[in-house]
């Protein structure tokens, strides 16, 4: 004759599990690349040399991409408009 089974089993308890959210899963970053005029390069390897040379660790062309970024993202859109239109037409 078969056993009963009683109590909680494992697969009971896997079926009873509460997702709690504890680690939110991020996207995955994918790579962005874009072409700049020589001019911008030799802009964005000055701002490069200066951050680097005023920190005391180094900081990598993409964090300091983040803070290019981040500034903009605080400037009047009207600002960021015209500084735009000045250097692409210029």
């Amino acid at each position: 004759m078969a056993k009963e089974l009683t109590g909680t089993t494992k697969l009971s308890q896997k079926a009873e599990k509460v997702d709690l959210n504890l680690v939110k899963k991020t996207k995955k970053i994918l790579p962005t690349s874009f072409r700049l005029r020589p001019s911008d390069q030799e802009k964005l390897k000055v701002m490069f040399k200066n951050v680097n040379d005023l920190s005391e660790q180094n900081i990598s062309m993409t964090k300091l991409m983040y803070g290019i970024i981040d500034i903009a993202s605080n400037v009047a859109p009207d600002r960021l408009l015209k500084a735009v239109k000045e250097s692409y037409f210029s």
